[in-house]
C-alpha cells in the first residue's frame, strides 16, 4: 500500500508495531500522529509553508490568518510601499500612548491578532508574509503536502512517538535516528530547490576605503 493517505499511514504504523487489527490502537494512533504534527510545526520551515496574504487595515487590530505559524514580514502596499518594524506591545503603549491616527509604522503580535501603531488614519492594504502550518491529517483531510512529499518523515515521527509512549527505548532511538536523517535530507532538498536555476554571479572584491 502506498504511503499516501491518513489511513495508509496508520496502517503502516500498526504493521511496523506488530499490532495490525488491534482496535485499541486506533485512538492511540490519532494521538501519535497529533504529537508528530506538533513536532513538525516547531521544527519545519519549508518553502511549501511560505504564504502571503493581503488584508484591508482600517483599525489598530487585525486577526492573524487561521493557518498562521510564524511571521516573516509585514508591509504596507501604500505610496510609498514600506515594511513595518516588529516591537513589543509595551513599546507601542509607551511610544504611542495617545493613539493618534497616522500611517502605521510598527506592529506587535498579541495572541491571535496583530496590533498596529499608530492606528491607521485611512484604509491601507497590508501584506503579510508568514509561515503557515501544514493541515492536520484526519478522516476528512486525508493528505497534505508533507505526507505527499516526505512520507518517511511522517512515518518515522509517528513511530518515534509510539515507541516513546510504550517505553520501548531501543525502538524510540531507532526511529529518532531515522527521523533525524529524513529531516536533514528534506531540509537539504528544500534549500537546493529554493535556489535551483539561479545564475551564479561573481562579485568584485570591495576596495579598501582610506
Amino acid at each position: 500500500m502506498a504511503l499516501a493517505s491518513y489511513a495508509a499511514l496508520k496502517a503502516s504504523v500498526a504493521r511496523r508495531l506488530g499490532r495490525e487489527g488491534d482496535v485499541a490502537l486506533e485512538s492511540e494512533l490519532d494521538d501519535y500522529i497529533d504529537l508528530a504534527e506538533a513536532r513538525f510545526q516547531r521544527e519545519l520551515r519549508l518553502r511549501a509553508q511560505e504564504q502571503r496574504a493581503t488584508a484591508t487595515l482600517d483599525q489598530a487590530y487585525l486577526d492573524l490568518p487561521a493557518d498562521f505559524l510564524e511571521l516573516r514580514s509585514i508591509q504596507l502596499n501604500a505610496d510609498p510601499v514600506g515594511s513595518l518594524d516588529c516591537v513589543s506591545p509595551e513599546i507601542i503603549d509607551r511610544s504611542y500612548p495617545q493613539g493618534t491616527a497616522a500611517r502605521p509604522r510598527v506592529y506587535a503580535i498579541l495572541g491571535s491578532a496583530l496590533q498596529f501603531a499608530p492606528p491607521p488614519d485611512q484604509d491601507y492594504q497590508v501584506e503579510i508574509d508568514y509561515w503557515k502550518r501544514f493541515e492536520a491529517l484526519s478522516d476528512s483531510i486525508t493528505t497534505n503536502w508533507l505526507l505527499a512529499n516526505a512520507p518517511d518523515v511522517y512515518l518515522f515521527a509517528t513511530l518515534a512517538e509510539a515507541a516513546q509512549a510504550t517505553g520501548d527505548s531501543a525502538l524510540w532511538q531507532e526511529y529518532e535516528a531515522r527521523l533525524a536523517a529524513a529531516l536533514d535530507k528534506l531540509k537539504v532538498f528544500d534549500r537546493r530547490a529554493s535556489y535551483s536555476g539561479a545564475t551564479l554571479r561573481v562579485r568584485p572584491r570591495p576596495q579598501n576605503v582610506r
